[in-house]
């Protein structure tokens, strides 16, 4: 019963940092595998030419997605954290603001979905379309509780949801191989999802004032509106980022060379969700320790150097193997776009810490200039090199977009904490170049290629973390310190 306290319970500062930690890397371990086995399923079944043109649509519908967002989900995790008792109110007028903006964003898509894409697709835009919407609203209801620091319960869920996708994808799309029925697998868990959060929701309302909680107030409309911009327009500039190369690549090349690019970058999104998650469980912590915010920062960045350089170092040594095994052989040409994209991510994973720390003490804004730089970025290198050099160049224009980025948002934080960006950084990379060196030599073993792939994740992750183990790394001390609860 004591482990069950570790992991449902809010105990004490050290122990609640690692339950929302535990399940939210849980929730993104189990939620990337089974979201990548739907995304292998799907590209399979569909084969390239079928799934890049879902994933087309999906690129377009996946922007405004995120206009809808507008940043309701941090500022409902950043309020109900700091006001605790206010938590209902906040949550239904943030409801209300997001009811009117995702009207205003679909009347937008619908608008410039011509501009884009074939007009023949229009349906498949409504049903993936308004399933973004439904998921969206789960992610909404999702941040209240990750407010109370519940990241328990929407963790759960979110990996009940991937793995109805998968099922779904598996079964039901191997009977009706089309893209839009591939869209309406989602539609309908992400509307079952939606349905189930609102009901934990529910229950986590202040009922003591509840009768003069529900009740809308264009006072606080107007707050909660003022306080999300900075972050949605940030996060509407950065998906436009991700998605605006596919779109591109749809004007210019077959729907064939989309597909196999998208594999490549839905490969990759599925990787950053994870530190998007990871900052988004520790933003309540970070706003109640406003005062060592610095000496926390550097702890979590030893965490971030902990799990992200080994994966890129994995990447390249495992990669190729992997995608080949997961994919088939006509999606072969993903790899060096996946690598790029690998190195990208190392930079976008730093970057979402960073933009975190910022929202925390409220200076979030103070980098919106560079989301609009790098948004320049991708459009004019995007023009110059995806026509040249195809999905190559589009890796490449987030590797630099993505490097950009950084250097500013280490540079702007640094103007308001004094922390070290890179603490016990030789650790890590040490660590992780022994750990490739490792895995290159369990080359001579002559598996086959998944047996192969298993056997170097497998014992180049027991190699990597016992290496860390025997130099006595202080990450790997406080997980071994947390069996005293």
């Amino acid at each position: 019963m004591q482990i069950l306290k570790i992991f449902f319970q809010n105990i004490e500062e050290r122990q609640i940092v690692f339950k929302n930690t535990f399940w939210s890397l849980l929730n993104k371990f189990l939620s990337y595998i089974l979201r990548g086995l739907s995304l292998i399923v799907a590209a399979r079944i569909l084969g390239p030419s079928s799934y890049g043109i879902f994933s087309s649509v999906f690129s377009f519908c996946n922007i405004f997605r995120f206009f809808s967002d507008f940043g309701l989900t941090t500022t409902i995790t950043k309020n109900v954290s700091e006001y605790r008792e206010k938590r209902t109110l906040i949550f239904l007028n943030s409801f209300i603001l997001f009811l009117l903006i995702s009207i205003l964003s679909f009347l937008i898509a619908y608008f410039l979905f011509d501009l884009f894409l074939k007009p023949s697709l229009k349906s498949l835009f409504f049903v993936i379309f308004f399933g973004l919407i439904l998921d969206l609203l789960r992610e909404i209801a999702s941040s209240f509780l990750i407010g109370l620091e519940k990241m328990e319960i929407p963790s759960i869920l979110k990996i009940l949801i991937n793995l109805f996708s998968f099922l779904g994808v598996f079964f039901y799309l191997r009977k009706n191989p089309t893209p839009i029925s591939l869209g309406y697998i989602y539609f309908w868990i992400f509307l079952l999802g939606a349905i189930v959060i609102l009901f934990f929701v529910f229950k986590h309302f202040n009922k003591l004032n509840l009768k003069d909680e529900v009740k809308i107030s264009l006072k606080i409309i107007s707050y909660l509106f003022k306080d999300a911009w900075i972050f949605g327009l940030g996060n509407v500039l950065f998906f436009i980022n991700i998605n605006l190369t596919i779109l591109i690549l749809s004007k210019i090349f077959d729907p064939k060379l989309v597909g196999i690019y998208s594999a490549a970058l839905r490969f990759y999104e599925a990787l950053t969700v994870i530190p998007i998650s990871f900052t988004a469980a520790i933003l309540p912590t970070m706003i109640r320790k406003k005062e060592k915010i610095g000496i926390f920062l550097e702890k979590i960045l030893r965490i971030f150097h902990l799990v992200f350089w080994p994966l890129l170092f994995g990447s390249f040594l495992v990669g190729k193997d992997l995608i080949i095994l997961l994919f088939g052989n006509d999606y072969q040409q993903s790899f060096y776009p996946f690598l790029i994209l690998m190195l990208g991510f190392l930079f976008n994973s730093y970057i979402s810490l960073f933009i975190t720390a910022l929202t925390a003490i409220g200076k979030r804004k103070e980098m919106l200039i560079f989301d609009f730089l790098s948004i320049f970025i991708v459009i004019i290198l995007s023009l110059i090199l995806i026509p040249k050099f195809s999905i190559y160049g589009a890796s490449f224009v987030h590797l630099l977009s993505f490097f950009v980025l950084y250097i500013f948002s280490n540079l702007t934080l640094k103007n308001f904490i004094k922390f070290n960006s890179m603490p016990k950084f030789l650790n890590y990379l040490l660590s992780s170049f022994l750990m490739a060196v490792f895995i290159y030599f369990l080359g001579i073993f002559n598996f086959e290629i998944l047996w192969s792939v298993i056997f170097k994740i497998f014992f180049g992750t027991i190699f990597y973390f016992s290496f860390l183990y025997l130099i006595k790394d202080e990450v790997i001390l406080d997980i071994k310190k947390l069996r005293n609860y």
